[in-house]
C-alpha cells in the first residue's frame, strides 16, 4: 500500500497527508485521498483478481468520465485528474455529500420528486450530447442488440427450468418475456450509464451532487438504464421516465421498461425465495411488486383502455370525415374536380394527424400504411370526376374518405393493442 501511495502521490504532484481505502467493490479498490494542499480525491484501483469484468477497464472508464465532464452536463460527473495504465488506476475530484441510497428517506416527495426528474433529464442529455461515434473514441463498448443480455436470458431459462420457485414467478417471468420481445420494435438507443443506481448517485444539501462510476457505460438501449430506479424506487421511476421522455423528445414503452426489470432481477429474487425466512418475504414482495407494475393501467393498456381509444380515433375521423363531405358539396357546386382533390386530401390528411395526436404513437410503420392509401387516393378521384352527378360524386367521396380514415383507425388501434 505504501507502494502504490508514492505512485499517486507523484501522479497528483501533491503530498498525501491521508490515505485510507473506502471501499472494496468487485473489480476495484477505491481510496480517499487528501493532499497538503487541500485536494480530496477518489482514486480507482483495478484489482487483481475481480469478482466478475466490468465493461469498460479503468482506463476506458477514466476517458468516459473526462468526456463528460468537458460537455459540462447538468449534473456534474467526476473531473479526472490523473491516469495510469500500469498500473491501472485513475483520481478524480471528491464529490461532497452522501449516496441516495443513504439519504433517501430524509427526502421531503416534493425533493424525491425533484431528484427524479433532474435524473431523467441528465439521461436525455447525455443521450444528446455523446454520440455514437464520440462513444467509439473512448473505446466504449457498442450494443445495438435489443435483445436480453445472455446472461439475463440463462438466468430466464434457469428459473423456468427450476422446480424449487413459485409457479406465479415463472408466470409472471413468461409474462415479462412475452412484453419485451413484443416491443423490439420501441426501443431507443444511446449513450447510457448503465449502473445509475441509489449508489452511484451522490446527494449533497437534497440535490444531486454527482454521478459517479462508469465502469459498465456503453452504448445501447435506454430501457437498460431505468433497470435499477424501478428496482429501487417502484413508486418513483415514473418521474425519471417522463422527464426522460419530455426531455429527450423518446417516447418509451413503459412495459418494456418493466418487464426488462423483472427479468434483470430474475437471480436476486430467486436467490432470496430459496433462502426463505426474511430473504422469502423480500422476494414475494418483488414479485407483487412487478406484478402490479406489469399490470398497471400506466404499465399496460387493458381492453377497455383499447376500446375507449379505438372509440377516440372513430370519433376523431368521423368528424374530419363529415367536414370532407361538406367541403366537397361545396366543392363540386363552386369549384372545379381539381379543387375537390386538394380538399379531400387535405381532409384526410388532418384525419390521419388527429388519429395520431388521439394515439400518442409515432411508428413509422404506421406511416407507411398510411402512405400506400394515399397513392390510391387518385384513383378514387378520377372515379369521382367521371360522375356529373354532384350527390353519387358525394356518395363517393364518402367511400374514398372512409376508405382512408378506417384502416388507419384500425391499425392505430391494432399498434395501441401492442403496446
Amino acid at each position: 500500500m505504501d507502494t502504490l501511495k508514492q505512485q499517486i502521490q507523484k501522479l497528483l504532484a501533491d503530498q498525501i497527508t491521508l490515505f485510507a481505502l473506502k471501499e472494496q467493490d468487485t473489480y476495484n479498490n477505491v481510496y480517499y485521498t487528501q493532499t497538503l494542499n487541500g485536494g480530496t480525491y477518489i482514486v480507482k484501483q483495478e484489482r487483481d483478481t475481480k469478482e466478475f469484468q466490468p465493461h469498460n477497464d479503468l482506463v476506458v472508464e477514466a476517458a468516459i468520465a473526462q468526456q463528460l465532464y468537458d460537455l459540462d452536463l447538468s449534473i456534474p460527473t467526476p473531473h479526472v485528474v490523473f491516469v495510469s495504465k500500469t498500473p491501472k488506476l485513475y483520481g478524480y475530484e471528491y464529490f461532497e455529500g452522501d449516496m441516495l441510497q443513504e439519504t433517501w428517506d430524509t427526502l421531503t416527495e416534493y425533493e424525491k420528486i425533484e431528484i427524479c426528474r433532474a435524473l431523467g433529464a441528465f439521461h436525455a442529455e447525455i443521450g444528446k450530447k455523446v454520440t455514437k461515434k464520440m462513444t467509439q473514441t473512448t473505446n466504449t463498448k457498442i450494443d445495438l442488440s435489443p435483445d436480453l443480455s445472455p446472461k439475463v436470458l440463462t438466468e430466464y431459462n434457469n428459473l423456468i427450468a427450476s422446480t424449487d420457485v413459485p409457479e406465479k414467478l415463472k408466470t409472471l417471468a413468461k409474462d415479462a418475456i412475452a412484453i419485451f420481445n413484443g416491443t423490439i420494435d420501441q426501443v431507443v438507443f444511446q449513450f447510457i450509464h448503465n449502473n445509475s443506481h441509489h449508489e452511484n448517485i451522490i446527494i449533497n444539501n437534497k440535490k444531486i451532487s454527482g454521478i459517479i462510476d462508469f465502469s459498465n457505460s456503453k452504448y445501447g438501449e435506454i430501457a437498460k438504464e431505468f433497470f435499477r430506479y424501478i428496482q429501487d424506487y417502484p413508486n418513483h421511476f415514473q418521474h425519471i421516465v417522463a422527464a426522460y421522455e419530455q426531455a429527450s423528445g423518446n417516447k418509451l414503452s413503459y412495459t418494456r421498461l418493466v418487464s426488462n426489470a423483472l427479468l434483470s432481477d430474475l437471480a436476486d429474487i430467486m436467490e432470496n425465495y430459496r433462502k426463505g425466512g426474511e430473504p422469502r418475504l423480500t422476494a414475494q414482495e418483488s414479485i407483487e411488486k412487478y406484478q402490479t407494475l406489469i399490470n398497471s393501467s400506466e404499465m399496460k393498456k387493458t381492453k377497455p383502455a383499447i376500446l375507449v381509444q379505438f372509440t377516440a380515433n372513430l370519433f376523431a375521423g368521423s368528424i374530419v370525415a363529415f367536414i370532407g363531405i361538406w367541403l366537397q358539396m361545396i366543392a363540386f357546386g363552386l369549384a372545379p374536380p381539381l379543387y375537390s382533390f386538394a380538399l379531400n386530401f387535405i381532409a384526410i390528411i388532418i384525419a390521419m394527424l388527429t388519429s395520431e395526436a388521439i394515439s400518442r404513437t409515432n411508428k413509422p410503420k404506421l406511416y407507411l400504411i398510411n402512405i400506400y392509401l394515399f397513392l390510391t387516393l387518385p384513383i378514387i378521384f378520377c372515379l369521382i370526376t367521371s360522375f356529373e352527378d354532384s350527390i353519387v360524386a358525394v356518395i363517393i367521396s364518402l367511400i374514398a374518405i372512409l376508405y382512408t380514415i378506417f384502416p388507419a383507425i384500425v391499425v392505430t388501434s391494432i399498434f395501441n393493442w401492442r403496446q
